[in-house]
């Protein structure tokens, strides 16, 4: 928002965000062998991974949301714009969990795919942080 907590708030979620993707890992170092991370098998860090990773994804859906609605008021293709994203995320959401289990199916294990997620994360935080300074006016500049 443009109050000055807004991009508090957008770096605070996207954090969370990025944290709690992150808790699906954990570091592991064989014998010898490099550090490496697998998959988690704790309750404990799961039940963290749900709470923080919750919350996260909470407070991102509703920055998207709000951005959006910030951005484009008054403008007849926001609900059209809102459509889109309910749609994308609808076909997001069935992609990752299709994309989750075929790697997992190739390669054995959850690691690559959990590998990725945090990946993913951090590309949501980069964009939601660059998003947290567009003001309506930075757009009408932008079209002219």
């Amino acid at each position: 928002s443009d109050s000055p907590y807004g991009r508090s708030f957008d770096i605070a979620a996207c954090a969370l965000l990025l944290l709690g993707s992150a808790c699906v890992l954990r570091p592991h170092a064989g014998n010898g062998a490099p550090v490496s991370l697998e998959p988690t098998t704790s309750r404990l860090q799961l039940r963290f991974f749900a709470i923080v990773y919750g919350l996260g994804y909470g407070m991102c859906f509703t920055m998207v949301q709000s951005k959006a609605g910030q951005i484009f008021a008054g403008k007849g293709d926001l609900p059209r714009l809102q459509s889109c994203f309910a749609s994308f995320q609808w076909a997001g959401s069935f992609v990752g969990v299709f994309m989750t289990g075929r790697l997992r199916d190739l390669s054995g294990s959850y690691r690559l795919p959990f590998t990725i997620y945090p990946l993913l994360a951090f590309l949501v935080c980069v964009s939601g942080v660059s998003l947290s300074g567009c003001r309506r006016s930075d757009v009408r500049r932008v079209r002219g």
